[in-house]
């Protein structure tokens, strides 16, 4: 708005100058005269110098103030104003505050003038000054935003000829601000044809026919405005009505033009978001997406209908680029507002479609989301289409439970949607497998198989998957049957079948069918990997041997071996044992060294000592034997085998007539292991040699000793309640009656195996307080028995539940030395890895994960979980890249695997703490691609993916990612939330 300045009263007409003969007085009266003669007749310089000569004199303190009035007056005139003060009970100090108002006034310091002009009374002037008063005053109000006051005083100038243009001028612009635009309009009209206001008053004519919708109207008057003399703040606020106008007249072209021409005009303000929003349609329509979404994204910062609007449109400018995730963002967006329900509709269907095409919006699932859309819009132009995405979307999305619900709520589905209801039973399964839910995958598969007439292919991929299944619950005879529909319904090329041979093989082999197991074996073994091709040959060699083909077993141990010798220890030990029922004792002794020789660490190691003893014993070699179970012993002291070569060395020496040794050794393996079965066979033929020697009372000494119970009078009635209760519990996996057992006999020798009985039944019910309990007590009584190896295992898994990782240790460090198989081995290793995992160790965690990474058999899931703690240990050691490799590999082949998630946010960080965005944002897109069910690292997945969209400028999508995660996210970890508001807060 135009400032306007008007001519200040003149000073003379308040102030008469003194007698003429005053003024070529040298006296203080002359000075004043000639200094009031000089400004009347402008000379302020002369004015200013004859003042300061006065002031300097002894003059009267009323001639002081008056010549403090005219000094200041002359600076005025001559804008240097820097007035003398004047004393508050100076005459003249209303006049002051005037001069001083009017000087900040003219300098356009409205506020400031305004406390000037309020210190005046308008009582203090005449008619004409008061006017003057009345007007600056007002002026200044209005330039300070104080409407209200400026409406008082130009009331007041009603009548003030001199004034009434600018009266009616500001009057209107006051209802104007108010929104009385029909008052306002009279006013400016009544001024339109003044030569001061005639171009501000059309201007607002102009500002009140657009707010009235009248867009021809103004793009007939804003046309001819903008060529005439307005200010720059008036002519940037028509280019951007004109440029509304033009578009809500649907001239496109005229309204980009004007109005690109008022964004950029604009230096300290941001534009208008109708501007912005008409903008980014217009700069879509042209195809300049980027734009656009620039545009839009400056038309989305309030809850309403041009926001609604905005991000639909923002959503297909990111569809058009092929950018689906942006695109199913402001999708998003657009439908969950409620203001127009046709953009709602339109946006719902473009997200539901985006969302199918790969959009990741955070855990939004697709077919949910169509069957949402079907509820919303019954009626919907698109229904019939989203009826589709409901049957295909979940292929993308694996969306498996929704993509389900939404199946079978149509109530006639078509041949189509039972093979989609097929395939998704399949997947359902396939994922509860994949989680350990056997029986829950059990469940959905078998109502996949009541639809195998849809898809044969399935239906076989359904058969193979159940046989899995059920050889792993035991149940052998269901997964033979389920292996045989497989091969009655699969395709003949079908790269499986060599597995379900394979798989085949094994349930035939558990049911004890040899020669039918030994034909799948070799059916699967050549297009099996050389290491299953290994294991096969040694199954087909075990039928062998279960018939009594032990030539033909040797021969298949051998292939076994030459397939894979660097882990064929088994191979190499039963092709011994072969030559040894073959009666080639030399050659078993010999094949027997080998193992130990080629295999120090192996579990077979012992055995194969023990069986040499055995072969050296049947070729008469006694005192070789002798030699070599003593070996056995002192190499091998924690492994059953020493347990049974001392029993066996301890018979062969009585057989020698070697009593007294015989002795010793029966009693060196009662004191050693005494709740072991070899225990309890050396004490009745400990008891057999003391009465023989008539020493009994001897033999009882020894027993008490030896810690043991006086067995001389075993207590039947005890040993026949284990036994009913042990059957009972191994037929019905009830426990309870091995309990009763243990309250009545809690010494005997049975009460190990039963405590470990109670603690197996307490774990697989989840009572881990009582299966630990149980399990400490099964081991404390019988630490060498039989089923201490997988009591250590549940020991210290338990007590890695618990946290007690030091005591969890222990467990596994027994475990290891027991260990008499594979399983046991790994078993400990993996447990001794959690507890260096779980107490910080990450040295020792390191050294566990190398035996484990090496050896064959790991789960996915283990493997993943071993190469993670690997991994972590690196990177806590320093070794950054060597810890890289591990996170890489785990994101690149178990990704879906709880460690693979956390390596992927792991890795992702790293890369994103180098600057290495691009490698970030890769790792974090296979993590949300993978579709992994660990929903907690999917939302640290979305909020690091923000992080790095921000860091790469694109704060729109960084920001809409973090809403979307903020409304969708279904967890409730406060600390998921903390992250996306700090972030929120940032971007906003």
């Amino acid at each position: 708005m135009n400032k306007y300045k008007f001519a200040l009263l003149c000073a003379a007409a308040l102030f008469a100058p003194a007698s003429k003969g005053a003024v070529t007085s040298a006296n203080a009266d002359g000075y004043l005269d000639r200094a009031v003669r000089m400004y009347v007749g402008h000379n302020y310089e002369g004015c200013l110098d004859q003042l300061s000569q006065l002031l300097r004199m002894d003059i009267s303190d009323s001639m002081r103030e008056e010549a403090k009035l005219y000094f200041n007056l002359a600076n005025f005139h001559l804008n240097n104003f820097d007035p003398l003060a004047i004393s508050p009970a100076s005459a003249h100090r209303h006049e002051m505050n005037f001069v001083e108002g009017n000087s900040l006034f003219y300098n356009e310091n409205y506020k400031a003038a305004v406390v000037e002009f309020e210190k005046v009374p308008e009582t203090a002037f005449d008619k004409e000054t008061r006017a003057d008063l009345r007007y600056r005053k007002a002026f200044s109000y209005i330039q300070v935003g104080d409407i209200d006051k400026a409406a008082i005083c130009l009331d007041k100038l009603k009548g003030v000829s001199r004034y009434k243009e600018e009266t009616t001028y500001y009057t209107a612009f006051i209802d104007y601000s108010k929104g009385d635009y029909e008052k306002a309009a009279d006013g400016f009209r009544s001024v339109a044809k003044s030569a001061k206001f005639r171009d501000e008053a059309r201007f607002y004519l102009c500002q009140i026919m657009f707010e009235d919708g009248d867009y021809a109207g103004v793009q007939a008057e804003a046309a001819d405005l903008l060529s005439v003399e307005l200010p720059d703040t008036m002519k940037t606020e028509l280019r951007r009505i004109a440029g509304e106008s033009e578009y809500h007249l649907g001239n496109m072209e005229n309204a980009s033009k004007l109005l690109h021409e008022y964004v950029d005009a604009l230096i300290d303000y941001a534009p208008e978001r109708s501007s912005c929003y008409i903008l980014g349609v217009c700069e879509y329509r042209n195809g300049n997406y980027e734009a656009a979404k620039e545009f839009l994204g400056a038309a989305t910062n309030a809850d309403d209908e041009m926001s609604q609007s905005a991000y639909l449109y923002a959503g297909q400018a990111c569809l058009r680029e092929g950018d689906v995730d942006a695109a199913s963002i402001a999708f998003e967006k657009a439908y969950r507002m409620p203001y127009d329900q046709t953009v709602r509709e339109t946006a719902f269907y473009n997200y539901a479609v985006a969302q199918s095409r790969g959009g990741r919006t955070p855990f939004s699932g697709t077919v949910k989301l169509f069957q949402d859309f079907l509820n919303d819009f019954p009626d919907s132009r698109y229904a019939s289409e989203a009826e589709n995405y409901i049957i295909n979307a979940y292929l993308t999305e694996k969306d498996y439970d929704n993509a389900l619900a939404s199946i079978e709520a149509v109530k006639r589905p078509s041949e189509k949607m039972l093979r989609a209801k097929q395939d998704v039973l399949y997947r359902l399964g396939m994922r509860e497998a994949a989680n350990r839910k056997t029986d829950q995958a059990i469940a959905y598969l078998l109502r996949a198989d009541s639809l195998a007439a849809c898809d044969s292919k399935i239906a076989a991929e359904t058969s193979l998957w159940l046989a899995e299944l059920y050889y792993k619950k035991g149940n052998y005879a269901e997964a033979e049957t389920r292996y045989s529909d497989y091969f009655a319904t699969a395709d003949r090329v079908s790269p499986n079948r060599a597995k379900a041979s394979y798989g085949l093989g094994y349930a035939r082999y558990q049911l004890r069918k040899y020669a039918e197991a030994e034909k799948a074996f070799g059916e699967a073994a050549p297009a099996l990997s050389p290491a299953l091709q290994a294991d096969a040959y040694c199954r087909i060699a075990d039928c062998r041997y279960y018939r009594r083909d032990f030539s033909g077993a040797e021969a298949a141990y051998d292939k076994a071996f030459a397939l894979d010798a660097g882990r064929s220890d088994y191979a190499l030990f039963q092709k011994g044992m072969m030559r040894g029922m073959q009666r080639d004792q030399e050659g078993k002794i010999a094949l027997m060294n080998r193992v130990v020789a080629d295999y120090p660490q192996t579990t077979f190691a012992p055995k194969a000592v023990y069986e040499k003893s055995q072969a050296l014993e049947s070729l008469g070699k006694y005192g070789q034997a002798v030699d070599n179970f003593k070996a056995l012993i002192a190499d091998y002291p924690q492994s059953a085998e020493a347990r049974q070569g001392q029993l066996q060395l301890a018979l062969l020496l009585n057989a020698m007539g070697k009593t007294a040794e015989s002795r010793e050794q029966y009693e060196s393996l009662v004191r050693k292991y005494p709740s072991s079965e070899e225990a309890k066979v050396a004490i009745d033929d400990l008891k057999r040699i003391y009465a023989a020697e008539g020493r009994l009372n001897d033999f009882s000494q020894f027993l008490a000793s030896a810690g043991i119970a006086n067995r001389l009078d075993e207590n039947e009635m005890a040993s026949l309640t284990f036994e009913a209760a042990e059957n009972s519990y191994l037929e019905t996996g009830d426990a309870a009656r091995v309990k009763t057992f243990l309250e009545q006999y809690p010494d005997d020798s049975n009460a190990g195996q039963a405590a470990y009985y109670v603690a197996e039944a307490a774990s697989a019910q989840g009572d881990n307080e009582e299966a630990l309990i149980y399990v400490d007590r099964a081991l404390a009584f019988a630490p060498d028995a039989a089923f201490a190896e997988s009591a250590l295992g549940m020991q210290g898994e338990l007590r890695l539940e618990r946290g007690e990782y030091a005591t969890a240790k222990d467990s596994f460090e027994k475990l290891l030395q027991k260990a008499t198989s594979s399983f046991s081995t790994q078993r400990a290793q993996v447990g001794l890895l959690r507890a260096a995992v779980g107490e910080g160790h990450y040295e020792d965690a390191a050294r566990h994960a190398e035996p484990l990474l090496s050896s064959a058999g790991l789960s996915a899931d283990l493997r993943a979980e071993v190469l993670y703690a690997r991994a972590t240990a690196r990177a806590k050691a320093g070794d950054e890249d060597a810890a890289i490799a591990d996170y890489a590999e785990l994101t690149d082949k178990n990704i879906e695997t709880l460690y693979g998630s956390i390596a992927a946010i792991d890795l992702g960080t790293i890369y994103y703490n180098r600057g290495d965005y691009k490698n970030a944002e890769t790792t974090i897109d296979k993590l949300i691609d993978s579709a992994s069910p660990h929903q907690y690292w999917m939302a640290r997945g979305f909020i690091l993916l923000s992080d790095v969209y921000a860091k790469q400028g694109d704060n729109f999508k960084a920001r809409e990612y973090l809403e979307s995660l903020r409304s969708n996210y279904p967890g409730k970890e406060a600390e998921i939330f903390d992250m996306i508001d700090k972030r929120l807060s940032v971007l906003k």
